[in-house]
């Protein structure tokens, strides 16, 4: 049973992760001057990721573009 929640809670966060990082790419890529995102939605993201890992999630697009991508991407105001 607590697999097959995990599975599911799983597939949603990587829906939320993917949709948030659609979002902020394009912004990244047509050069936002004032910054691709706040502190509170970098941290709001990687919270998305850490909890995607703690239901299981491993070894995906999230890891693989998601999370180095977001990495580069500048603070609004810094």
């Amino acid at each position: 049973m607590q697999q097959k929640d995990d599975e599911s809670e799983r597939h949603k966060l990587h829906d939320r992760i993917a949709q948030s990082y659609r979002y902020y790419h394009e912004r990244y890529v047509s050069g936002a001057k004032e910054g691709v995102w706040t502190e509170m939605e970098k941290l709001a993201f990687n919270g998305l990721i850490q909890d995607y890992e703690n239901h299981g999630g491993k070894n995906s697009f999230v890891h693989d573009k998601c999370q180095p991508e977001s990495a580069l991407w500048s603070i609004k105001g810094e």
